[in-house]
């Protein structure tokens, strides 16, 4: 459990890399992954949209690809584009990242940053991302789903098959005490520990959509 999404970012960040690593992620991304990312000591690159679909631009990520990439950092659905990648884009990247991690002789882990994945409209692709590729962490917060603004509750999930997965788990302990996050709030574990499999009334957010269409 993290103080929301940033906490398992923080954590997820330096569990998998070590400073002067390059993270790569794609714009339009939220923009407080700067500073997280300079936090940890790690490089952020940041791959230019494809501003026809707001999916991944593959040509010019797999360009910046190399060796030095420990992780791939991913927001869907997006903020603040709201686009939500699909199952297509979803497999083509995990087909990728497997494909060089053997060539570089190292995982390259995903970080899937998914605070808003419990709320999607109706009809809408949204794939689980690790379904799809085993060396995936997940970040989530309840903030979103459940309306829980400023409250800061989240967590940080490890592919049972991920790399390391073990040792991973192992270590985030010791990383909340260093980033001074020692703990998620008792109380709010045992709220949400409640509600976890609902989320707010999205009829609400589908309302909004259309009147400022």
């Amino acid at each position: 459990m993290a103080i929301g999404a940033a906490g398992a970012l923080a954590h997820a960040f330096r569990a998998v890399t070590n400073p002067g690593d390059e993270i790569i992620t794609f714009a339009p991304c939220f923009s407080e992954y700067k500073p997280y990312t300079a936090g940890a000591g790690l490089k952020l690159t940041i791959i230019p949209a494809d501003i026809d679909t707001f999916q991944i631009n593959f040509a010019a990520f797999e360009a910046q690809l190399n060796e030095n990439t420990t992780a791939v950092l991913i927001n869907s659905p997006n903020n603040p584009s709201g686009i939500v990648y699909s199952t297509e884009t979803i497999k083509k990247l995990a087909d990728i990242l497997t494909e060089k991690s053997k060539e570089f002789g190292h995982p390259i882990y995903l970080i899937s940053d998914e605070p808003y994945r419990d709320i999607i409209f109706e009809g809408v692709d949204a794939p689980y991302v690790a379904n799809y590729y085993k060396n995936t962490l997940t970040c989530y917060s309840f903030s979103k789903s459940i309306s829980l603004p400023g409250e800061r509750i989240g967590y940080l999930a490890v592919h049972p098959d991920c790399i390391e997965a073990d040792k991973i788990i192992e270590i985030c302990p010791q990383i909340s005490r260093t980033i001074g996050q020692n703990g998620a709030a008792s109380l709010m574990q045992r709220t949400v520990a409640d509600v976890c499999n609902y989320t707010s009334d999205l009829s609400v957010y589908e309302t909004n959509k259309i009147n400022t269409l």
